[in-house]
């Protein structure tokens, strides 16, 4: 039997398995509950959570995995792979190909470690002070799953950024956060709108704007989002990844659930209204907060557009994954907010609850 056939043969015994993260999350609630700052601290429970997760993602199949396994066995066999402009993503699996002798799980390996790693990363640099929250925020936070174990050319190239925007925040590396997110659209073509909504909220920081940009999205996406679908996916075409156009034009997709996607877009609504929350009731004052709300809102304001299309939330988790930070940042820093513990747990509970009901509510009713 070959690797990519035993790959196929194990998602019944390894689904069970990531029922597994709740439970880290549940103990997360339970030491914030107890003590928070100490809950704050715990990094080695955090990387725990960190190593399961690269070892779940690594072994755990999916039909996109399984995909990628007869491409890994493509490009060991010389045959040719279409890389399309995703040939950095390619060139990292024909490195792995060679040093590891074409190990498939060594190829798993590496992709989860970057995208677990990229993540934990992204939070300590960041967020030292509240990195245990705001990572369990992240690894329940609705699409982080799939992420690893489905679309795993996205999340591997969108933990790169999320280094870059470490290197850039934290160190002041410029020219290292430049390579890196030229490194991230290499391996996908999509973290252009992360990278361009990061731009325009660095230099322009006026959340009030962003606001208003993001409802005047609401209503062009109401009148014209489907002339502006049409229009998109031709330009799209020419512009990048082929797979991307197939989403936006593609009419044979029966099982996806198509149209105008209310429940996504209450669940992008949470975030900014606990951000304004967060600014207007406990006067919570942060540059870097501001240009994460504002680049959460560019990105959104840009998937509210394509609402329409089949698989639209793949679109969505370019904004979606800055959603934590959102929720549990100010948390994290800011004393003046009355019994911590309690809303961290809280929170941590609300997104654990709504990631088990829309798993089991799109399997229902198809995503």
């Amino acid at each position: 039997m070959s690797e990519v056939e035993l790959y196929s043969e194990l998602s019944l015994i390894l689904s069970a398995f990531g029922w597994i993260i709740p439970v880290f999350v549940v103990f997360g609630i339970i030491l914030q509950l107890r003590n928070f700052q100490l809950a704050c601290d715990s990094r080695g429970f955090l990387y725990f959570a960190a190593l399961y997760l690269v070892v779940l993602f690594t072994i755990f199949p999916s039909g996109d995995k399984i995909n990628y396994s007869y491409a890994y066995d493509s490009l060991q066999m010389g045959t040719s792979v279409s890389e399309g402009k995703d040939w950095i993503f390619y060139f990292f699996a024909r490195c792995i190909g060679i040093v590891t002798n074409w190990n498939l799980w060594a190829w798993f390996s590496f992709i989860s470690v970057v995208y677990v790693g990229g993540c934990v990363f992204f939070v300590c640099k960041c967020f030292p002070k509240s990195a245990l929250p705001i990572s369990l925020s992240f690894f329940v936070a609705l699409g982080f799953f799939s992420y690893g174990v489905n679309t795993i050319r996205t999340g591997f190239a969108l933990a790169i950024l999320l280094i870059a925007v470490a290197c850039y925040v934290r160190y002041s590396r410029r020219w290292i956060a430049i390579g890196l997110c030229v490194i991230s659209v290499g391996c996908h073509i999509s973290m252009i709108i992360p990278i361009a909504a990061f731009l325009l909220a660095h230099f322009v920081k006026k959340p009030k704007l962003f606001i208003l940009g993001w409802v005047l999205c609401i209503l062009i996406s109401l009148i014209a989002g489907d002339a502006f679908q049409l229009a998109f996916g031709g330009y799209f075409s020419d512009f990048s990844d082929t797979r991307m156009s197939g989403y936006t034009l593609a009419q044979d997709h029966a099982i996806y659930r198509v149209g105008f996607r209310w429940d996504f877009l209450l669940y992008s609504l949470a975030p900014i209204v606990v951000a304004l929350a967060y600014k207007f009731y406990f006067r919570v004052r942060d540059r870097f907060y501001d240009v994460v709300l504002c680049m959460y809102l560019a990105a959104n304001g840009f998937w509210v557009l394509l609402i329409r299309i089949p698989y639209s939330d793949r679109v969505a988790y370019l904004s979606w994954f800055l959603i934590p930070v959102l929720l549990m940042l100010p948390l994290g820093r800011w004393k003046e907010i009355p019994n911590k513990g309690a809303k961290v747990a809280l929170t941590l509970l609300a997104q654990l609850a709504f990631a088990v009901f829309m798993m089991f509510y799109q399997q229902e009713r198809g995503a």
